[in-house]
């Protein structure tokens, strides 16, 4: 009988109400199957061929689901007793899954062969009998169709909520990108303004050694580049750790790194100069 339903393994007030649900929907075809099966039976029968077969069939398997159904009680008020113990569903629990899941697949491969004795119901002239049958498929196929509408709606809810998630991770995505972005800029501009005032720095400090040596010393250029190299290797750092910790923009990043190496390029080529011009004014001093 497909309107049958899973035990749900929660408290044993659970158990006991939904194994009573199934034993009220499968008791009265137990007692209907029965009944017409043993009525046909000697001269007063009038049902032949597959219609009787499975008439004759059914009324054992919904005597073998009715006394699943009473054997599983116990069976799943220890398995609730060993999930609380254990903390946890217990490998008992999951056994019983599966005998449920069987017991599922088995009530629907009753359904089809009633549908297939209903077929063929012109063998069987016990207008009682071809009642019954038509009643248990009507019935069974009204509750797979109750079950598919609510699989279908949670379904639905299903997908409208991960559609709902993913546009709020994807706006946060957007939030988080525009702010990595912004502070990035501010870091390249703060960068640059750095380089020019060392720019600055560089050229009245190459002026006033020139002023009053005539001859840049090996000191100055020293201290020169050791400045261009922190300059480099801190930008490199900040713009890596913002880009690693707001970025999340690889490209945005890869921006800022080539437009902070411009710089140093700047700053190297403006030392070079002045070196160039110290190197001048040296060679105006000895001739």
């Amino acid at each position: 009988m497909l309107g049958v339903v899973p035990i749900r393994r929660k408290t044993p007030g659970t158990v006991l109400g939904w194994t009573g649900w199934n034993l009220l929907l499968l008791t009265p075809f137990v007692i209907a199957y029965w009944v017409l099966t043993e009525k046909n039976h000697g001269s007063n029968r009038n049902c032949y061929g597959i219609p009787w077969d499975v008439a004759n069939f059914a009324r054992w398997a919904f005597l073998g689901f009715a006394i699943y159904q009473l054997v599983s009680i116990p069976l799943n008020i220890m398995a609730i007793k060993r999930n609380r113990k254990l903390g946890r569903e217990s490998r008992f629990t999951h056994w019983m899954q599966m005998f449920d899941t069987l017991h599922w697949l088995a009530n629907w491969a009753l359904f089809f062969h009633l549908v297939t004795g209903l077929a063929n119901r012109p063998q069987c002239h016990d207008h009682e009998m071809k009642s019954l049958l038509w009643a248990t498929v009507i019935i069974s196929a009204a509750f797979a169709l109750v079950g598919l509408v609510i699989f279908l709606v949670s379904l639905f809810k299903f997908i409208s909520r991960l559609l709902k998630e993913i546009k709020e991770e994807a706006k946060l995505r957007t939030g988080a990108s525009g702010t990595a972005t912004g502070g990035a800029v501010e870091v390249v501009d703060v960068r640059k303004s750095n380089a020019v005032a060392s720019e600055r720095v560089v050229d009245k400090g190459a002026a006033g050694v020139i002023s009053n040596t005539g001859v840049p010393t090996g000191k100055y250029k020293e201290e020169k580049r050791d400045e261009v190299i922190n300059i480099r290797e801190d930008a490199r750092h900040e713009v890596r750790g913002d880009v690693r910790n707001e970025g999340r923009d690889v490209r945005s990043g890869r921006r800022q790194i080539q437009d902070i190496e411009n710089v140093e390029n700047n700053e190297s080529t403006n030392v070079n100069a002045n070196n160039v011009r110290s190197h001048d004014v040296r060679a105006g001093h000895k001739y």
